[in-house]
């Protein structure tokens, strides 16, 4: 098991890794959203290897990297790329950084990297517990058993749970519609699919946020992360905000058009 720092400003990409690498076996011990909050947590953590985002405010993932080497030349760092940011990734391992991950990442390929990195005495066996139930023998009730393996969660229905949104596709727009408050409960599931519509490609998106809907930051947040990621793709997106604090929070933190109604939208 391998001690993980995770250093993205996207806390959607945050929590996706952080899956992954758990559900692997490992222990993400540390977060950081900026280079410069990730050389504080490296000196003050005992960390074996870090997954980096290149391009964060403040200091960027490249000077992270310097600066992390220079305090510990045997840093592991993995860098966390977008496909239009080839020369920076070239960049990075230049200055030591030893491997890097393509966005979007599959957990196979995270997998794959984790074991071309790591020493094997940190690889990570996340079948180990089943492994030692397996040894431990059952009662004989002299009844027939049946066993089996779980291999995916089971898939819920999204009206049993309640869900505040919606996602349907109109002409080849996926439309995302908020419309009531969103609760610590419901959080996971809205990041979970945002996180989703991320491997479709050359998609356009419409997300509107109701009146009703809710206007915390911690709801906020995934969709500016999943805006910023589709930006960076050169996508395309808009955004519908019919409250108004959600219209002027939004405008100033997109860079991209924030409208009061579907109808302003001149590609929709």
């Amino acid at each position: 098991m391998a001690m993980i720092m995770i250093v993205d400003d996207s806390s959607i990409i945050r929590r996706s890794l952080r899956e992954i690498l758990e559900e692997s076996g490992h222990e993400v011990v540390a977060e950081a959203q900026n280079g410069e909050e990730a050389l504080e947590l490296y000196r003050s953590h005992r960390i074996d290897l870090v997954t980096m985002d290149i391009q964060m405010p403040g200091k960027s993932g490249i000077e992270a990297v310097r600066t992390i080497k220079a305090f510990d030349p045997e840093a592991r760092i993995v860098m966390i790329s977008s496909v239009e940011q080839r020369n920076l990734i070239y960049e990075a391992i230049k200055l030591g950084a030893k491997h890097y991950i393509i966005k979007p990442f599959t957990r196979e390929k995270v997998d794959e990297v984790m074991k071309s990195i790591l020493p094997e005495s940190l690889i990570a066996v996340p079948a180990a517990k089943e492994t030692q139930a397996a040894r431990d023998p059952e009662p004989d009730t002299g009844a027939a058993k049946t066993k089996s393996k779980t291999v995916y969660e089971k898939i819920v229905d999204p009206q049993a749970i309640g869900l505040p949104f919606d996602v349907s596709m109109e002409s080849g727009k996926i439309i995302f519609t908020l419309y009531k408050y969103v609760t610590e409960h419901t959080l996971p599931y809205l990041a979970g699919c945002l996180q989703g519509l991320l491997h479709i490609y050359n998609a356009k998106y419409v997300i509107v946020l109701e009146k009703v809907s809710v206007s915390q930051d911690a709801a906020l947040q995934p969709f500016i992360d999943f805006i910023r990621i589709v930006l960076s793709r050169r996508g395309t997106v808009a955004v519908v905000a019919e409250e108004n604090n959600q219209y002027v929070v939004l405008k100033s933190k997109l860079n991209t058009e924030v409208y009061r109604s579907v109808k302003e939208i001149s590609w929709y």
